[in-house]
């Protein structure tokens, strides 16, 4: 895969989650969804990587962002997200 849309980068934080209760849209983040921990993240840090064919690990501002709207804007800056 080339890129993403922020509606797969919207799917897959969402899947990072056990609990189907959980709704992650552009809005959510780790200081509004209460089971976004360190795990989590990692677990969407590799996400991405292995959908982006190992090319998010090259973005080291990546491991910082907090929401999905700071991981789109950081793949967008790395031509990495489709609009």
């Amino acid at each position: 895969m080339q890129s993403l849309t922020q509606e797969q980068v919207i799917m897959i934080v969402a899947r990072q989650f056990d609990d189907p209760g959980v709704t992650i849209d552009a809005d959510s983040s780790m200081d509004n969804v209460a089971d976004w921990d360190s795990l989590v993240h990692l677990g969407i840090l590799v996400s991405l990587d292995v959908e982006l064919e190992g090319r998010a690990a090259a973005v080291k501002k990546l491991a910082a962002c907090r929401s999905v709207k700071e991981i789109v804007s950081c793949l967008a800056e790395h031509q990495l997200l489709t609009q």
